[in-house]
């Protein structure tokens, strides 16, 4: 099995429509499914904008609100994985996804993840966490890496409690 064929096993794996969100009739976590195995295999510029549509319109983040939704986390994986082995162009757009990620805000009621331990920490502090520890952020081997690299290393959380999320902009 390839690494691509890995990412959208992964993909399938996941029960999208489980993770728990906020019924404002704009979270659509049933589209991530469709949408992360379209920006997976997209091989040019069309492809990728159609997927992420979805993806930007109530199934990971809302752009128009500029809001990100409990599903991110689950999505995050998988958007580092395309960013690190898809088309330029889906690499570029779930480079963009993670980025809106880190900088929105987390609807009312879920902006905190658990981590473990029963320990949580905000939404964006997991997200950045797993972009630091990605093997393709490390190998930096695409020129996307470096702003995902730097936007998460703006997010610190307190070991102790459930502190707020610390960014250097704070």
């Amino acid at each position: 099995m390839g690494e691509l064929d890995r990412v959208l096993r992964a993909v399938d794996l996941m029960r999208w429509n489980a993770v728990p969100g906020p019924s404002n009739g704009v979270y659509r976590p049933g589209d991530c499914g469709s949408a992360l195995r379209a920006l997976a295999v997209a091989e040019d510029a069309a492809a990728t904008r159609e997927s992420l549509a979805l993806l930007e319109s109530g199934g990971i983040v809302h752009l128009h609100s500029a809001t990100v939704y409990p599903t991110a986390v689950a999505a995050a994986p998988i958007l580092l994985d395309i960013a690190d082995l898809a088309a330029p162009a889906a690499a570029a757009g779930a480079a963009s996804l993670l980025e809106h990620m880190l900088g929105y805000e987390p609807f009312p009621g879920f902006e905190r993840v658990a981590v473990a331990a029963g320990r949580k920490i905000a939404l964006c502090c997991a997200v950045a966490r797993m972009i630091r520890e990605h093997p393709g952020a490390a190998r930096g081997a695409r020129q996307i890496w470096r702003p995902l690299v730097e936007a998460a290393a703006e997010h610190r959380w307190f070991d102790e409690g459930d502190g707020p999320c610390v960014t250097t902009a704070d």
